[in-house]
Protein backbone atom coordinates (compact mmCIF):
# COMPACT_ATOMS: atom_id res chain seq x y z
CA UNK A 1 0.00 0.00 0.00
CA UNK A 2 1.52 3.05 -1.03
CA UNK A 3 1.96 6.15 1.31
CA UNK A 4 0.10 8.97 1.34
CA UNK A 5 1.79 12.60 0.74
CA UNK A 6 0.01 13.53 4.15
CA UNK A 7 1.47 10.76 6.23
CA UNK A 8 4.99 11.40 4.16
CA UNK A 9 4.79 15.55 5.68
CA UNK A 10 3.36 14.84 8.77
CA UNK A 11 7.06 12.11 9.41
CA UNK A 12 8.89 15.01 8.00
CA UNK A 13 7.30 17.48 10.40
CA UNK A 14 7.39 15.19 13.34
CA UNK A 15 11.51 14.69 12.32
CA UNK A 16 11.77 17.86 12.08
CA UNK A 17 10.57 19.10 15.53
CA UNK A 18 12.58 16.39 17.38
CA UNK A 19 15.56 17.99 15.48
CA UNK A 20 14.92 21.14 16.89
CA UNK A 21 14.26 19.51 20.36
CA UNK A 22 17.74 18.51 20.43
CA UNK A 23 19.28 21.98 18.62
CA UNK A 24 18.01 23.19 21.67
CA UNK A 25 18.88 21.11 24.05
CA UNK A 26 22.68 21.49 22.76
CA UNK A 27 22.52 25.55 22.78
CA UNK A 28 21.54 25.00 26.35
CA UNK A 29 24.35 22.34 27.18
CA UNK A 30 26.57 24.56 25.47
CA UNK A 31 25.69 27.87 28.16
CA UNK A 32 26.02 25.35 30.88
CA UNK A 33 29.46 24.78 29.52
CA UNK A 34 30.12 28.22 29.38
CA UNK A 35 28.89 29.42 32.86
CA UNK A 36 32.11 28.14 34.39
CA UNK A 37 34.70 29.35 31.94
CA UNK A 38 33.41 32.66 32.02
CA UNK A 39 33.57 33.14 35.81
CA UNK A 40 37.43 32.37 35.40
CA UNK A 41 39.35 35.37 37.20
CA UNK A 42 41.04 37.10 34.14
CA UNK A 43 38.81 35.40 31.44
CA UNK A 44 38.43 38.21 29.58
CA UNK A 45 39.77 41.90 28.49
CA UNK A 46 36.80 44.94 28.81
CA UNK A 47 36.87 45.10 25.34
CA UNK A 48 36.43 41.46 24.62
CA UNK A 49 33.68 41.23 27.38
CA UNK A 50 32.03 44.12 26.18
CA UNK A 51 31.66 41.45 22.30
CA UNK A 52 30.47 38.94 24.72
CA UNK A 53 27.81 40.73 25.74
CA UNK A 54 26.75 42.04 22.52
CA UNK A 55 27.22 38.61 21.21
CA UNK A 56 24.62 37.01 24.20
CA UNK A 57 22.17 40.13 23.42
CA UNK A 58 22.22 39.03 20.11
CA UNK A 59 21.58 35.34 21.27
CA UNK A 60 19.11 35.99 23.54
CA UNK A 61 17.21 38.25 20.53
CA UNK A 62 17.20 35.33 18.49
CA UNK A 63 15.94 32.95 21.24
CA UNK A 64 13.15 35.70 22.11
CA UNK A 65 12.08 35.48 17.94
CA UNK A 66 12.44 31.58 17.81
CA UNK A 67 9.68 31.44 20.72
CA UNK A 68 7.70 34.04 19.29
CA UNK A 69 7.17 31.77 16.42
CA UNK A 70 7.10 28.64 17.85
CA UNK A 71 4.08 30.34 20.20
CA UNK A 72 2.39 31.17 16.99
CA UNK A 73 2.46 28.03 15.37
CA UNK A 74 1.24 26.38 18.75
CA UNK A 75 -1.48 28.60 19.12
CA UNK A 76 -2.52 28.16 15.01
CA UNK A 77 -1.61 24.58 15.34
CA UNK A 78 -4.25 24.16 18.23
CA UNK A 79 -6.95 25.78 16.13
CA UNK A 80 -7.38 23.54 13.55
CA UNK A 81 -9.39 20.31 13.99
Amino acid sequence: MAKKPHDVQHRKLDKKLADLRKTLSAHADAIDDLLPIIRRPGWTTPQELAFSLALVDSLFAQAAAGYQTQQALLKVAKTIR
